[in-house]
């Protein structure tokens, strides 16, 4: 049936007349429009599609006279009342009644196609099977689970089935039923006598299993083992106290150590801020003279003084002297000042406060008193590969098993970008030389970019025999390790316990000289 635009396309339940037809779409009447002229009539919807004259007036299709229209309520008023049949009664609707209760049949015939009220299903059946789908034939039908009341769509009953919690299940030792999947757990612990079961005694080291009934016996028969176990476990717990003691004992004796250093630092640093002041006053004092010298060098008093031969020289003797005071001067003041700064920075760098932390440093001992010395040793040359000869070695190394010491050999380097890196080399930590690595402040920090750049630390011994294989070889990735960040930092050194093995000194070592190559990567 057309629905606002032409006539109905219905069939009368009895005989119908051609007057009821649109003399356009040829359908039965909507709104009938009934020319003046001819007494043609049209659809409401159709007049819009007739042709006009000049004088905009409507051209009848029929007999192509001029015309002009009126609603023709009678005829629309007999049309509607009069008894047709359901559009789909060739479908099998019975529905027989007055033209103008089409439209409502229509949204509630049990002949009418609709689709699945589930958006994903899409399936088109007669209104009538509308239940049946539901119910039956939906792939996408909603579903009550009878055990936890769950509500899910039909195409997902498996994975649900396989999800829910309260599912009913059968036991696979004692083949009990109906247990719901949440307290399975509980039953195989506590209630299933066939279940093989971990020994009461399990967390000390017991590994048998056996099954429930059986656990009383078994305990009886291994008495004596799970005894022995318990023992070892307090041993090894009273052993692990025993670590924890020492290592505190270890902390709090570097702490003491590490204030003392702080202390005499600040001392330090007081006095060499008095040097400095002191040659701040030498240079003004020298600058004073040598501005009383200029004005004896004036045009009046060089006649005075050139009066002979012999003044003269003394005269620029004593002129070269004193320019030589006022460099030693200025060199010694800036020579002061450096060690100041230096001293400065050491000496409030913070102390660990936590007990992990200490302990942390402890791996790799170190003094603050060494900082000066440590200057002596850094490669100010900035490149990406440095080469450090560690001459007489083998006494480096016998020091460090005779004293004991854990106090590392020490070396700084400048890659090409300006970090510096400092390295600090272990000649005897349980037979193996060890090697760490971290960023230390430089002349450059302030003007690179932190954290470092993706790259690659390279640390590697040199072979004696060609002076090109590596005999071993560590490497560090920077940018991702805390021992490189911005320093000054506290960060314990990144690096390797068994570097070099005693056992390869052999392959390392030439006249006394151990060899260790640095290069940084960019990645």
């Amino acid at each position: 049936m057309a629905e606002n635009k032409g006539g109905y396309d219905v069939e009368f339940l009895h005989e119908q007349f051609d007057d009821m037809k649109c003399s356009i779409c040829l359908l039965i009447l909507r709104e009938p429009m009934q020319a003046d002229e001819c007494g043609h009539r049209f659809c409401k919807s159709c007049v819009v599609n007739i042709e006009k004259s000049g004088q905009k007036k409507y051209i009848c299709p029929q007999d192509r006279t001029k015309m002009t229209f009126f609603k023709d309520k009678g005829r629309e008023r007999e049309i509607l009342n009069r008894p047709v049949k359901c559009i789909h009664h060739k479908e099998g609707c019975c529905w027989a009644k007055a033209l103008r209760e089409l439209e409502y049949h229509t949204k509630e015939c049990d002949f009418e196609e609709m689709v699945c009220p589930f958006n994903d299903c899409g399936y088109k059946f007669q209104r009538r099977f509308l239940a049946k789908h539901n119910k039956e034939d939906c792939l996408y039908r909603t579903m009550l689970c009878p055990f936890c009341d769950e509500e899910y769509s039909f195409h997902l009953e498996q994975d649900h089935i396989e999800d829910c919690d309260y599912l009913p299940i059968c036991c696979d030792y004692c083949q009990a039923r109906d247990i719901p999947r949440y307290k399975m757990e509980t039953h195989l612990i506590q209630k299933c006598a066939k279940a093989p079961r971990q020994c009461d005694f399990a967390h000390l080291g017991c590994e048998e299993q056996m099954l429930m009934y059986d656990i009383a016996k078994h305990n009886t028969n291994f008495s004596d083992h799970h005894i022995n176990l318990a023992l070892q476990k307090i041993s090894a717990k009273e052993n692990i106290i025993m670590e924890m003691g020492q290592d505190l004992e270890r902390v709090q004796s570097y702490n003491i150590n590490l204030r003392q250093d702080i202390e005499e630092l600040r001392n330090d640093n007081v006095n060499l801020n008095k040097q400095v002041a002191s040659q701040a006053e030498e240079i003004q004092r020298l600058k004073t003279d040598l501005q009383k010298a200029k004005s004896l060098n004036s045009d009046q008093n060089i006649s005075k003084i050139t009066g002979s031969t012999n003044k003269s020289s003394a005269f620029n003797a004593q002129w070269q002297a004193f320019n030589q005071r006022i460099a030693n001067g200025q060199r010694q003041a800036a020579m002061t000042q450096s060690s100041a700064s230096m001293a400065q920075t050491a000496a409030f760098a913070p102390i660990p406060t936590s007990s992990a932390e200490s302990t942390s440093m402890l791996r790799r001992p170190f003094s603050l008193a060494q900082i000066p010395t440590r200057l002596n040793f850094t490669n100010f040359s900035r490149a990406n590969k440095h080469t450090w000869r560690v001459h007489n070695f083998s006494v480096e190394v016998s020091k460090a098993i005779g004293m004991n010491s854990l106090m590392p050999i020490s070396k700084s380097f400048y890659t090409s970008l300006g970090y510096r890196i400092k390295v600090d080399l272990y000649p005897n930590l349980n037979k193996f030389v060890a090697i760490y690595s971290a960023t230390m402040v430089g002349c450059y920090d302030s003007n690179l970019k932190w954290p470092m750049e993706k790259s690659q630390l390279g640390l590697h011994v040199l072979g004696q025999e060609d002076g090109k294989q590596y005999v071993s070889s560590f490497h560090i990735e920077t940018s991702t390790c805390q021992a490189f960040r911005k320093p000054p930092h506290l960060v314990v050194p990144f690096g390797c316990e068994t570097f070099l093995s005693h056992n390869d000194f052999g392959k390392a070592i030439n006249n006394d000289i151990l060899t260790i190559v640095f290069d940084m990567v960019q990645q």
